[in-house]
This record gives structure tokens, sequence and C-alpha cells, in this order.
């Protein structure tokens, strides 16, 4: 099990969902189509500029498996041997001649505020403990969210997360839905 402390979005940068748009999304990805990919890294400079965190996946060449297309994306990521999914806002990046991306970086929010009313972020530590370089991970694409542009700076970057997230939470949320409880959110 890998450690995590409550956190809170800052008020500069306030990248959280709430936790039942966040449970809604993973339910909504079950049974959908498993891509197989690889631990490539983390953080790059630009996600850690900006004020988040992530992990760097390297994705299968598009014959063996459904790759995303260019863009970012709302997937869940599975460790391997493990049975939770956690949720993630994902970009892609290019790096085949076809043009198909060759990888994805994934800021994955999954740590729960004190109340376990909202998500944000996990930690870069967290996510090295949890998804260590090389190891197999499992991604599921729940949607695509917005084209994707590689050029711009980081604090386009910042204001870009915060609209995918949005998005998450106007797709997924349900004013009139219970809060879920503290034993929902853990899983």
């Amino acid at each position: 099990m890998a450690a995590c402390p409550y956190g809170r979005a800052s008020m500069c940068f306030p990248l959280a969902i709430p936790a039942q748009a966040a449970l809604r999304a993973v339910e909504a990805a079950e049974g959908l189509q498993v891509i197989a990919a690889e631990v490539a890294g983390y953080t790059t400079g630009k996600t850690r500029a900006a004020g988040a965190d992530s992990v760097r996946v390297r994705l299968p060449p598009a014959g063996l498996a459904t790759v995303l297309e260019q863009g970012a994306h709302l997937v869940t990521v599975r460790a391997s041997g493990r049975s939770g999914w956690l949720l993630g806002l994902a970009g892609t990046l290019v790096g085949r001649a076809e043009g198909d991306p060759e990888a994805a970086e994934v800021v994955l929010l999954a740590r729960p505020d004190e109340k376990m009313r909202s998500v944000m972020y996990l930690p870069e530590a967290t996510i090295r403990e949890l998804l260590p370089e090389g190891s197999a991970v499992e991604l599921r694409a729940l949607r695509f969210l917005l084209p994707v542009q590689h050029d711009c700076p980081e604090q386009w970057l910042r204001d870009r997360l915060l609209r995918l997230a949005n998005l998450v939470e106007e797709a997924y949320a349900d004013a009139r839905a219970p809060e879920p409880s503290p034993e929902e959110v853990r899983g």
C-alpha cells in the first residue's frame, strides 16, 4: 500500500474534483478496454512548473491495442497486481513516425481532502511508491476531453488542467446524489 497524506488544493491552483465525481467516473470505466502500458518516468518540468505531479506511461504501438488519439483524455490507471483504479487526466505525447501517441503523462486525481469530499492530484512520492519506473500499468480511456497543444507555457497548462478537471466535474457530478461516505472514497 502506498502512503498518501490528506491534501488540500491551493488557492492559486485549485486542481481538485468532487469525490463523488471521481467515484462515478471510475464506475463508468468498468468494462472498457484495458490498455497495457509501462511506467516510463514521472513529472515533466512543465507539469511541475504548472503545479501538479504526474506519471508518464509508454503506450503500445497502435497495432497491438487501441491507443489514445492525440489530446487530453480522462483515464483510469491501475498498478499491476492491484484491484483499484485511479482517475487521471492524461495528455498524449507524440513520438512515433505515424503520429500515434507514444506515451501519456497522467495527473492522478486520487488524494482525498480531510473530509473526503474532494480529490486532488497525488504527490510524486506516492506515485513513485505505487507505480515504480519500468512497472506494468493498465489504462482505460473514458473520454476524449480536449485537443492538446505541446508548445504552450506553464501558466497555460495550469489553466488547461483546471479546465479539464471542470469538464470531469460537469460530466460526472450529480448535485442531487448524496455525498459519498469516507468508506466509499477509501475504496
